[in-house]
Order: C-alpha cells, then sequence, then structure tokens
C-alpha cells in the first residue's frame, strides 16, 4: 500500500510540473541602440484557467539572489519602473503570448531574462527553468548616402543619407553632415525625417572644392548614447582651372618662376636652358598641348596628368616668341601664355668698305637684343652716332633690334689710320676695326733713276752703251710690270688688292681665303641671317664677351707709310687697308 501511495504522489508532481511551460529561445542578439523582440509562449494547467486577468513580469537576473523588474502589463508597477520606455511586454497575456520588446538596447542590458504568471490569487508561477540570455553588441549598422550618378561643377544636387535599419519604437535618431569644406558657421541647411524611415536630406551646389572631399553622414542614436557614421568621396567634374606656367631656367640653379596669368613675358640670354611646365587643374584631367606663335609642337603626352613639359636646351634667336599652353576638356577650355624674349650680345652681320673719288666709304650693320649703340672711332678718337667734319661725314640709323652706320673719310688717307665700328649692348661689345697700312716697295727702283741721271751727264760715247743698257733695263721692267699686272696689279685702278681674312675667336682660327676687289667696288664681309647666327658658348660667363677679330687688308698706290697704332680697344673686326 505505501509503495501504491509514493507511486501516485510522484506522478501527479511530474505532471503538474509538465503542465507549466514558456518557449522562448535560449538566446538572442542585439546592437546597441536598436531594438530587439522576443517571442515568448506560456501554459499553465487547466484549473488555473479562469475569467481572472492574467499578469505578466519580466524580470533581468542579477545575480543567484536578486532579480530586478524590467517589463509588465500592470499599470500600478509600469508607472512608476523606471526603466519604463525601453522594455515592452507586447504579448496578450490572454492568448498565453508574452513576447517582449527592448528598445535602445545597452550594454546593461546583458544578461538572463525570466518570465512570471500570475491569475487571481491561485496561479502565481515563475518561469525560472526557461530563461532567456540577451547579448548587447557594438553598433555596426552604418547609413546610407546616396548620391547621383554624375556630380559636375555648377550642378545643384539633392544627398540623402538613410538609416533604414533603426526602429520604430526606439527613440527617433539625429543626422549630422560634416565635410572639410564645410564651416562651422556656414554648414550647409539640411532637414531630418521625424519618423519612419529615418533619413537626412543635404541640398548642395557643387564646385571644384568639393572633388575629392569627404562627405560624411553621422546618425546618432540618444537611447543608448552611439554614434554610427558613413562616408563617401565625391568625384565632381570640372573644368580646367588655375592655370599655371613655371620656368625651370635649369643652368642658373633651377630656378623657378610662377605665373597664372596671361600675357606673361620672360627675357633670357642666348644659349640659356629653359623648361617650360604647364599646368591645369581638373577632372578629369584635360589634355594639354604647346603652340610656339600658334603652330603646335607636338609633344609626346605627359606620366604627370595635368602637367605638361616643354624643354628648350639651347635657347636660340628663332625661338623667341609667343608660348601657349592649351587645356582641353568636356567642360570647357582655357589657355594661358607666355612671350619670350631672348637677348643676346651685338654681332656684326654686314661690313663694307669701298674707295671712290670722294675718299674712303665705310659702313657696318651690327645685330643685338637690346639693340646696340654704335659709333666710330677715327684714329683713337669717337665720332657720335651721326656727325661731321671737314674730313668725315658719320650716317647713323636704326630699326628694331638692327644699328646701321656709314662712315666717309675724304682728303688724303695716311697709312696708320685706325677706324673701329662698335656696336655695344648691357651683354657684350662688338665691332670692326680697319687698319690703313701701306706697301714700302717701289713700282720704279732706285738704280734705274740713277742711270738715267748719268746718262744725261756723260759723254756721246758713253750714250751708246747706256742706251743699250737703258733698253735692257726697260724690257726687264716691263717684264716686271707684266707679271705684276697678271697677277692683280693695275695702277690705274687705285686699289690694287683686298685681303679679307676671319681670325674667328682670340684663340685661334683658320684663315679664310683672300679676295680680290676693283676700284668702287666694296668688299663686304661674309652676310649673316639673325636666325642663323651660332649662340655664343655660355653667355653668363665672362667668354662670352670676349670679341671675335676678323682682319682684312686694302691696299692702295701711291701713299707714303706710316707706323701702325694699337688699338684703343679690343673689336670683333680688324681690316687692314695698305697703300703704294
Amino acid at each position: 500500500m505505501l509503495l501504491l501511495l509514493l507511486t501516485l504522489f510522484w506522478g501527479r508532481s511530474i505532471s503538474q510540473t509538465l503542465e507549466f511551460a514558456l518557449r522562448v529561445p535560449e538566446s538572442v542578439t542585439v546592437e546597441e541602440g536598436l531594438c530587439v523582440s522576443i517571442p515568448c509562449t506560456f501554459t499553465y494547467p487547466e484549473r488555473y484557467k479562469n475569467n481572472h486577468t492574467a499578469y505578466g513580469y519580466w524580470f533581468q537576473k542579477k545575480d543567484k539572489s536578486k532579480k530586478e523588474l524590467v517589463a509588465t502589463n500592470k499599470y500600478e508597477l509600469n508607472k512608476q519602473w523606471r526603466r519604463r520606455g525601453r522594455f515592452h511586454l507586447i504579448g496578450d497575456l490572454q492568448r498565453d503570448e508574452c513576447s517582449l520588446r527592448i528598445s535602445d538596447a545597452n550594454v546593461r542590458d546583458n544578461g538572463r531574462f525570466m518570465f512570471r504568471v500570475e491569475k487571481g490569487s491561485s496561479l502565481k508561477y515563475l518561469y525560472k527553468e526557461h530563461q532567456v540570455n540577451v547579448m548587447v553588441t557594438a553598433l555596426t549598422q552604418e547609413p546610407k548616402i546616396h548620391l547621383p550618378a554624375i556630380l559636375e561643377s555648377g550642378q545643384w544636387v539633392t544627398l540623402n543619407c538613410t538609416a533604414s535599419w533603426a526602429c520604430e519604437q526606439a527613440t527617433p535618431p539625429t543626422f549630422f553632415w560634416t565635410a572639410p569644406v564645410f564651416s562651422p558657421s556656414r554648414n550647409p541647411p539640411w532637414r531630418s525625417s521625424p519618423g519612419p524611415p529615418f533619413f537626412s536630406v543635404l541640398p548642395l551646389t557643387l564646385g571644384p572644392q568639393y572633388h575629392g572631399t569627404n562627405l560624411t553622414c553621422h546618425v546618432t542614436f540618444p537611447g543608448a548614447n552611439v554614434t554610427t557614421r558613413s562616408t563617401v568621396r565625391l568625384n565632381v567634374s570640372y573644368a580646367p582651372e588655375n592655370m599655371t606656367f613655371t620656368v625651370h631656367r635649369m643652368n642658373r640653379s633651377d630656378i623657378a618662376l610662377s605665373s597664372s596669368g596671361n600675357a606673361s613675358s620672360l627675357t633670357v640670354l642666348e644659349g640659356e636652358h629653359l623648361r617650360l611646365a604647364c599646368a591645369a587643374e581638373s577632372n578629369p584631367p584635360a589634355t594639354l598641348s604647346w603652340s610656339h606663335e600658334g603652330l603646335g609642337l607636338g609633344l609626346s603626352p605627359s606620366p604627370d596628368p595635368g602637367v605638361l613639359n616643354l624643354d628648350l636646351p639651347r635657347v636660340a634667336v628663332r625661338d623667341e616668341g609667343k608660348y601657349t599652353c592649351q587645356a582641353q576638356h568636356p567642360l570647357g577650355s582655357r589657355w594661358i601664355s607666355l612671350h619670350l624674349s631672348v637677348h643676346f650680345p651685338p654681332r656684326l652681320v654686314n661690313s663694307s668698305c669701298s674707295r671712290d673719288v670722294e675718299g674712303l666709304h665705310c659702313s657696318c650693320a651690327i645685330l643685338a637684343n637690346p639693340p646696340p649703340a654704335l659709333r666710330w672711332w677715327v684714329g683713337g678718337q669717337p665720332v657720335s652716332g651721326n656727325s661731321s667734319g671737314r674730313d668725315h661725314l658719320v650716317t647713323s640709323s636704326g630699326s628694331g633690334l638692327w644699328a646701321n652706320s656709314t662712315l666717309r673719310l675724304r682728303g688724303v688717307l695716311e697709312p696708320g689710320l685706325r677706324l673701329l665700328c662698335e656696336g655695344t649692348n648691357p651683354h657684350g661689345t662688338h665691332g670692326l676695326t680697319i687698319l690703313l697700312a701701306s706697301d714700302t716697295k717701289p713700282l720704279i727702283t732706285n738704280a734705274f733713276t740713277n742711270g738715267v741721271t748719268l746718262a744725261a751727264i756723260g759723254g756721246a760715247g758713253v750714250m751708246t752703251l747706256l742706251s743699250l743698257c737703258l733698253i735692257l733695263l726697260i724690257m726687264k721692267i716691263l717684264r716686271k710690270k707684266k707679271e705684276a699686272t697678271g697677277s692683280g696689279v693695275t695702277e690705274s685702278q687705285g686699289i690694287a688688292k683686298v685681303d679679307y681674312t676671319d681670325l674667328q675667336e682670340v684663340t685661334g682660327s683658320d684663315v679664310t681665303e683672300s679676295q680680290g676687289i676693283t676700284k668702287d667696288q666694296p668688299w663686304e664681309a661674309e652676310p649673316g641671317s639673325p636666325l642663323d647666327l651660332p649662340p655664343p658658348a655660355d653667355l653668363s660667363s665672362d667668354e662670352a664677351r670676349i670679341e671675335e677679330l676678323h682682319y682684312a687688308s686694302l691696299t692702295f698706290l701711291g701713299l707714303k707709310p706710316r707706323e701702325t697704332q694699337a688699338s684703343r680697344e679690343p673689336s670683333t673686326e680688324y681690316s687692314e687697308i695698305k697703300f703704294r
């Protein structure tokens, strides 16, 4: 009998325990600031079902002996509950539903939760065997920024930032936009929606300053005091702007000059090494090109987008002019220009000298940049640009970079007279020196003159012998004269020979071939073109000021010799005029 009674007692206890059941997940996970709903249903024995109102209680277990009420449907307790608004018993207890919703979750909500049901005075049961473990993790959700597919400078756009994953029951999030181009005092106005879906709208008028900038949308959840953000990099297309060119003077310690305006000018010395770098800011990078006086230079594309270099390794006069860099872009094109002026020291381009019935007529033409100052020296004395005197007349003129001058000497030309045509500018001096010299060899020897005198004094007997000697002597002289005439000497012409010798440098060079001229026929130095003249080796050094020496001799008949005087100054052209 005792055994039967024990069996009936334990069977009743087991069946009664099985009649109280709670169906909930073992654990749930929620991110900070967000919401989570815990589905829950419960059962209890049929004998406790009555018409009384069912009350539910959710507790958070703090330790083994303490638990804290977080949510209930009993108004008297709920209105005093400090966490009211974050935990909600959303299940319909009359239908045996006990679901719990947690809003604005934070790290304090980590732990185990238990449910208790009360119905009337007879049903009070805590489902401690069925607990839910709640885990709160860091917020990883990010807002999403919506941009137009194409962004162009000058375009008015509306940017959207949405937080579609934010729950409706939580405290509404706040939005905030930041970008490096925004100033604290002039942030662009944006607006946010008060309810779901939660989003913010930012209106902008785009400009080049927005290209490449990072635009960030911040979303803050006040209930949990956490913030998340999302960043996009703006890609704004814009036409070329801020065009600049930089001049690198490579043989002057790489001096760089920059300019951002048009019609700029630069003056350099002939022979310098220049590098012109053109740069333009645009997106996408513009196509750059260089032109000289309107003619394209056909340079290879630069590996550096937005920059194109033009190298002038040895600047010559032909490189002078207007250089234009053009930037072509789908949204517009721009250009920038530079006028290059090439300076060089004076150089003798043309010279001539001739003799006529009025005297000696010499001229010279000198080219230089800046234009040269030209003057003559006669016998070591300077003669002004345009002047006249009893024995000379000087006529000078200039046109652009040219200077021309003519010297006419009247009267007797004395051997040893030195003439100098000199051109000077800040970069050097160049000129032509003419030296009047004589040939001391007479046309008729003294022996012939003495023989004639003796023949006139001697007797008739000696006359025959002298006559015979005279005939032989005259034949000999005529033979010599004939030989002299065959070599280009004509007594009636007055100018026997012009020798032009070109010694290119003071250090010495090959001598050019002599040339002969006749009376009233000018001799000319080999003409040169300003575009074809070779540049000096280094205009920045002292050697560039060493003048070239050119020699020429003019030989005239019938003038007495005189000692040659030393030159007053070094010169580049040397002409020697000889007399007989």
